[in-house]
């Protein structure tokens, strides 16, 4: 199987913790020159670039910067994002729809936008991977009206970029976990709430972010080059759980 990323420049947003940090261990690990993105500062993490997608003019810049330093961009990872919190969806603050919507979504379309720009340019072209979640394909629990309307859209935007972009060779697939614990964001270490996931999900253990890295990695490879506009489902079974 064709897994190698050898000399292949890639972009992972989200990239300081959890998800996104794993991913681009795995690309480094492959032979790719990763670039990782995030809003804060991590000095020991190679080619770290401080970016808010939330911003179009950041983003533009981030790509125009990228293809300045290694001539061409060929995969990006949008994997920057914001889980929810628990509670009563409409007694939230409206801030908390817009900061979850903002990020999930309108950055990723940013950093969709600006890329696919780019690849449109290369005689190789180049693959997108968004980041959504199982949420996306069925309803959550309380207070997550925002995360899981933000990654339907993923979802669905990801679809319509395949369809779109695909007959000019760029692939766009997404990525949708399932329950993650020990990551940011994911309820890290509550005892009961990993109890309660492991009841629902139908394998002998809950995922873990190397999971999520390797199908991140075969999406990106060529060993996946005749995927394009497909949501893959990691997490162990749950969502096909009656």
């Amino acid at each position: 199987m064709r897994l190698e990323l050898e000399g292949k420049v890639a972009i992972v947003t989200g990239a300081g913790t959890g998800l996104g940090k794993a991913i681009a261990e795995s690309f480094t690990a492959v032979g790719a020159k990763v670039v990782r993105v995030g809003r804060g500062e991590y000095a020991d993490q190679g080619d770290w670039r401080t970016v808010d997608v939330r911003f179009q003019d950041q983003v533009d810049a981030l790509i125009e910067a990228v293809v300045g330093d290694y001539g061409r961009l060929d995969v990006i990872v949008n994997n920057a994002g914001i889980s929810a919190t628990q509670g009563s969806s409409v007694e939230k603050p409206m801030e908390n729809w817009h900061e979850i919507v903002d990020t999930n979504l309108n950055g990723l379309w940013y950093c969709c936008r600006a890329a696919i720009r780019q690849m449109l340019t290369q005689e190789s072209r180049g693959v997108v991977i968004n980041m959504s979640s199982r949420l996306a394909l069925s309803a959550g629990g309380p207070g997550r009206v925002a995360y899981a309307a933000s990654k339907a859209a993923v979802s669905n935007l990801t679809r319509q970029l395949a369809v779109e972009y695909g007959p000019q060779g760029v692939r766009v697939n997404a990525i949708c976990p399932g329950f993650v614990p020990y990551t940011a964001g994911a309820t890290t270490s509550n005892p009961e709430r990993i109890a309660l996931a492991q009841t629902q999900t139908p394998w002998t253990r809950l995922g873990l972010p190397s999971d999520v890295a390797n199908a991140a990695l075969f999406l990106a490879s060529p060993a996946s080059e005749y995927i394009n506009g497909h949501n893959l489902v990691i997490d162990g079974g749950a969502s096909v759980r009656s």
